[in-house]
């Protein structure tokens, strides 16, 4: 199951809210797959929008509604989790195919904790 699909079956009876959170599950299965399929990629094109993705999931931002703190804070999700499993992901990946390390830092990805408000 993917995330839009379990928005499918959520019974809030808010339905602007409901679509607004598919379309922000939706954004993220995207930003997921675009990760993917470029961490090995070769393709200028799909390795150009996987450093673009990177940094979107590095991004602090939690002012603009679709910044990936704001969509995983809207959909319960802890986005220093997230970004240790593409972290975690991106190793292993890069492991099996005996890559050079990615130009995105790790330390752009992960941050300390901090209590959130």
């Amino acid at each position: 199951m993917n995330f839009t699909e379990a928005f499918d079956a959520t019974s809030d009876s808010d339905l602007d809210s409901t679509a607004e959170h598919r379309l922000m599950a939706a954004v993220l299965e995207e930003a997921l797959a675009t990760f993917r399929l470029g961490v090995d990629s070769g393709s200028p094109e799909r390795r150009k929008r996987y450093f673009e993705v990177s940094r979107w999931f590095a991004s602090r931002d939690c002012e603009w509604l679709y910044s990936f703190e704001s969509i995983c804070a809207s959909l319960g999700i802890d986005s220093d989790y997230m970004r240790a499993g593409l972290r975690k992901l991106e190793r292993a990946t890069r492991m099996k195919k005996n890559l050079a390390p990615s130009l995105v830092p790790a330390a752009a990805i992960r941050r300390t904790y901090r209590a959130r408000a």
